[in-house]
């Protein structure tokens, strides 16, 4: 909910993760961008699950790195279409 959502950006802010602020032209934005802090935590974030999908690769013997390269290009496929025909879109 925007209340949840509310609670949660204050208690980063408080945390000095990330910084609120004003729209110059409206009072009613709020502009939220990332505090050093907030963009370390998420590189060091990015790093671990990088670290991580390269272990799990590792462990796969290459027929089945290719199975799932070739899964989720079908699942990419599948999903783009149902996307374009939702919004109506041509595919």
């Amino acid at each position: 909910t925007p209340g949840a959502a509310s609670q949660i950006v204050d208690r980063l802010a408080q945390q000095g993760l990330l910084r609120r602020e004003e729209d110059d032209h409206d009072r009613r934005v709020r502009r939220i961008t990332l505090t050093p802090d907030g963009q370390e935590i998420v590189r060091q974030a990015i790093e671990s699950r990088v670290a991580w999908m390269r272990q799990l690769v590792a462990d796969l013997e290459p027929d089945e790195q290719q199975a799932i390269i070739d899964s989720l290009d079908h699942l990419t496929s599948a999903a783009r279409t149902l996307e374009e025909d939702q919004v109506g879109l041509p595919s």
